[in-house]
């Protein structure tokens, strides 16, 4: 079994910080509902986001600027989900 550290899931030298993503993302205009009932992501831009942040870590490629967006997500949605590196003040708005 491998060891892990809070959302983080550690391969080689890789940490895709999903967690880290996530508590960006609630310093944006999403606020704090990215949770479907306080544990779990919620099955849209929540899981998107955390999609997206180990994407961004196992593919070494980012997903800015990336066309394709969940049927169930908007795309103001998506913009916050794809920026999780970027500085949480940089996603106050629409």
């Amino acid at each position: 079994m491998l060891p892990h550290s809070g959302l983080s899931f550690r391969i080689s030298r890789n940490t895709a910080a999903a967690g880290t993503a996530i508590q960006n993302g609630r310093q944006s205009w999403l606020g704090d509902t990215f949770n479907s009932d306080g544990n779990h992501l919620n099955t849209t831009y929540g899981c998107y986001t955390a999609a997206c942040t180990w994407f961004e870590t196992f593919a070494g490629e980012t997903v800015v600027g990336n066309a394709w967006i969940p049927e169930n997500v908007t795309e103001a949605q998506a913009a916050v989900a794809r920026m999780p590196h970027i500085s949480p003040s940089n996603l106050l708005t629409r």
